[in-house]
């Protein structure tokens, strides 16, 4: 967990949907975030606490933090959150 963003290393079926794995994980952390800290359930009625998108990417160790930060930054880029 680092302070900008929290990253998981899974393990699951080849079979499994990278979707729907990113589905359950977002539903299920976020009703546990909402019922903890009400306040934020509040602010946010989408349900959803996480920001759009996800980045996957394969392997079984987490990966370097500065290819995870550009992704960020691309990602608010062109949500219009940041500038270039």
């Amino acid at each position: 967990m680092r302070p900008e963003y929290l990253q998981w290393v899974v393990n699951v079926q080849p079979s499994t949907s990278p979707g729907y794995l990113m589905r359950i994980m977002r539903q299920q952390t976020s009703e546990k975030i909402f019922a903890e800290f009400s306040r934020l359930k509040k602010e946010n009625p989408s349900g959803d606490f996480w920001a759009p998108g996800y980045l996957i990417m394969g392997g079984s160790r987490p990966h370097p933090p500065q290819l995870v930060r550009d992704y960020i930054r691309q990602t608010r880029t062109r949500q219009g959150q940041e500038n270039s």
